[in-house]
């Protein structure tokens, strides 16, 4: 059985990359470099955040990310008439590659701040909530005085502060992104 494994996942490499979201310039570079040493990406896993990549020959090729929540046949012709093949999609992420030096399709720049006004109110709206949520816990904390109680709401409080970090990072990266975007299109 180990061994069917071992053969099964010769020539497969897991990586763990930025999301999106996060370092997109980074990512594709990071990609690039590894299919220059032979490794190129054969599916996108856990929304971005690993990918699967299989042994080939050691090639030049661009990579290109990007996002469209309702893709339909018209989208993938215009990659694929511009020279790009898509690798693998992931909700709304999809991941194109060419050979190195194919020209990059120009995005659209409202399109894409529509988007990310979407997922970031959809973020907000969680860090809100969470938010609220920690200030009652906290507020129990300070004046419940069983001991037992507080305790369980120093636990609560823990987990709701761990869950305000992961809605809020990626609200404020989509505004971030956002802003990034203005700026662009004003020069």
């Amino acid at each position: 059985m180990i061994n069917k494994w071992k053969e099964m996942m010769k020539g497969l490499k897991f990586i763990v990359s930025n999301p999106f979201i996060f370092a997109e310039k980074r990512s594709v570079d990071k990609f690039e470099e590894l299919a220059e040493e032979g490794w190129q990406i054969k599916k996108i896993w856990l929304g971005g955040f690993m990918y699967i990549l299989e042994e080939v020959e050691p090639k030049s090729i661009s990579y290109y990310f990007d996002s469209q929540p309702n893709p339909t046949e018209q989208y993938y012709r215009v990659f694929y008439n511009a020279g790009w093949k898509l690798v693998d999609t992931s909700n709304s992420l999809h991941l194109f590659f060419a050979p190195a030096g194919t020209t990059l399709l120009e995005r659209n720049s409202e399109k894409l701040q529509t988007r990310f006004r979407s997922e970031s109110s959809y973020f907000g709206k969680y860090s809100i909530g969470i938010f609220i949520a920690i200030l009652f816990v906290f507020l129990g904390w300070v004046f419940i005085e069983w001991n037992i109680v507080r305790n369980l709401l120093i636990g609560v409080l823990s987990i709701l502060i761990i869950g305000f970090s992961v809605t809020f990072t990626p609200y404020a990266i989509y505004k971030w992104r956002i802003q990034k975007l203005r700026n662009n299109d004003r020069n």
